[in-house]
């Protein structure tokens, strides 16, 4: 059991850092594509910016999944030195209060993504519940991975160990 969580968990892992290189290069792309039309050929388009737009809060977001699973987030360590047979219960709390805060997102999120997706965006006339969807999604994601951290024995997004190196 504890092999196939490994594997799920680095399936995940892998499959979100490939989405986002995926996202970002779209970003760029829109970006980039957009410059050469307005300033090369004045002719500027009107979906590029909005494209790079909704890429980039998909990439934030899903970017975020990662970081928190890798423990990366930007957090406070030793500020107050805590007894070694406090650590592992102290890590316990953070991730129920992460998995509770996150499980908010998800249902708010979800509401926000249904109401919104009779609004149409200008310059695609998507959906614009397609963007806001994302919150819900990742804050999915997170939990997932620190439900398999917690299965792993590593510690995710609490500190300490994370279950990928830096190569990953």
């Amino acid at each position: 059991m504890r092999q196939f969580l490994v594997h799920c968990d680095t399936l995940l892992f892998r499959v979100l850092s490939g989405l986002c290189v995926l996202l970002l290069l779209v970003m760029l792309g829109c970006v980039g594509l957009q410059v050469v039309m307005r300033y090369g050929f004045n002719a500027p388009l009107v979906w590029s910016e909005e494209l790079a737009r909704f890429t980039m809060v998909w990439l934030a977001l899903l970017a975020s999944t990662i970081v928190m699973r890798r423990g990366q987030h930007i957090a406070m360590t030793d500020v107050l030195p805590i007894p070694s047979r406090l650590k592992r219960p102290l890590r316990l709390a953070v991730v129920i209060a992460s998995v509770a805060i996150l499980s908010a997102l998800v249902i708010h999120g979800w509401e926000l993504s249904e109401r919104t997706m009779r609004q149409r965006s200008s310059g695609l006339g998507l959906p614009m519940g397609y963007m806001y969807v994302a919150i819900p999604v990742s804050a999915l994601l997170m939990i997932v991975g620190q439900v398999l951290a917690l299965a792993r024995g590593t510690s995710g997004g609490v500190g300490g160990s994370s279950a990928h190196g830096d190569n990953d």
